[in-house]
């Protein structure tokens, strides 16, 4: 088995993601058109606070929050 490096796995990733710009995240975020969520853990939050209409999921637990089999979440907290 091969072991891909970061680059490799960031650069697939890229292709399957679209990426906006924080500006076009507000514009649907206020026309309801999706979910935002914040990946920062409780200590950035607390010194940088929340934003506004988010639902926060530490990016360590990201993957398993929103897999619909996981136990970390419930799927209404982010649908």
């Amino acid at each position: 088995m091969t072991i891909k490096s970061s680059q490799t796995l960031i650069s697939e990733a890229l292709k399957e993601v679209n990426t906006i710009t924080p500006y076009e995240a507000l514009k649907r975020s206020n026309e309801n058109q999706c979910n935002l969520i914040d990946i920062r853990d409780a200590n950035e939050l607390e010194k940088l606070g929340k934003i506004e209409n988010s639902h926060n999921i530490s990016r360590g637990l990201l993957e398993f929050s929103i897999h619909p089999d996981s136990a970390f979440i419930k799927r209404e907290e982010i649908d």
